[in-house]
């Protein structure tokens, strides 16, 4: 392990090194005065960098035509891989701070075209919105949820008794049907809605510690804080919606009905 963490020391500390390395993996061949044209750095820093990553073993000198050995493409595209997920990391870090480890099992590289959603002071209800925009036009849903908010527990009655085209089923947490049940301003709305021939709402097992709605082909998984909801990624990513499918049906192997 110390020999990796020496590398990534080695590649980090200089943003050059890690620059040049990278013009490599277009180029199958570079000659100095070429690198100099493409990485913002003076000639004697050029040629520091590349005898470093020379004497590393990284690249090669060819009659002063420099290429990549193996090592160093393995390398460049392990490096590569790694900035790219921290980077997503640190961007998704609202999101994935609330996450239990283990939940999302993809490369967080699926991640890299989503949409991040905050709830702020300033837009405390940002992720509520979102969410209720998805759902607004979908005509397939299905959803994991912790917790009940009367916004779209009240969109998806209206969308019944507008006749809208849609089918909802819908996962719920043992708390949040509790939440729901002793809620005055809930309990029309629920009954409609558990009543209606559109909807099949399911009781879950176990706590579901996020929440994840499938609408169409847009994926929403969400994070609460104190049992709010606190952030929301949004993503058509195919990876992601395969994630979400299997953890949906997951999920919905260990379920009961709810009846009204």
């Amino acid at each position: 392990m110390s020999e990796v963490t020496d590398t990534l020391a080695f590649l980090s500390q200089s943003r050059n090194r890690a620059e040049v390395l990278q013009l490599f993996q277009d180029n199958e061949q570079l000659d100095r005065y070429e690198i100099e044209e493409q990485v913002e750095a003076s000639r004697r820093t050029v040629i520091r960098t590349l005898d470093a990553l020379t004497e590393h073993g990284y690249v090669e000198d060819n009659n002063d035509k420099y290429r990549l050995t193996a090592f160093g493409s393995v390398l460049a595209d392990s490096y590569q891989a790694f900035a790219e997920e921290a980077e997503l990391a640190h961007e998704f870090a609202p999101f994935l701070t609330h996450l239990p480890d283990g939940v999302f099992d993809r490369d967080l590289r699926c991640l890299k075209d989503a949409e991040l959603i905050t709830a702020t002071e300033g837009s405390p209800y940002a992720v509520l919105d979102r969410t209720l925009t998805i759902r607004r036009q979908a005509s397939e849903i299905r959803e994991l949820s912790p917790i009940i908010e009367q916004k779209s527990l009240a969109q998806l009655a209206q969308r019944i008794r507008d006749g809208e085209p849609v089918s909802v089923e819908v996962v719920l947490s043992e708390s949040a049907l509790e939440a729901s049940e002793i809620h005055p301003d809930y309990q029309d709305d629920q009954q409609l809605v558990t009543q209606a021939d559109q909807t099949d709402l399911y009781l879950a097992s176990t706590e579901i510690p996020f929440l994840l709605c499938i609408a169409d082909d847009t994926v929403a998984i969400g994070v609460t804080n104190d049992m709010k909801p606190h952030a929301l990624v949004v993503s058509t990513n195919a990876d992601v919606k395969q994630w979400a499918e299997q953890t949906y049906d997951a999920y919905q192997e260990h379920v009961q009905p709810i009846q009204q």
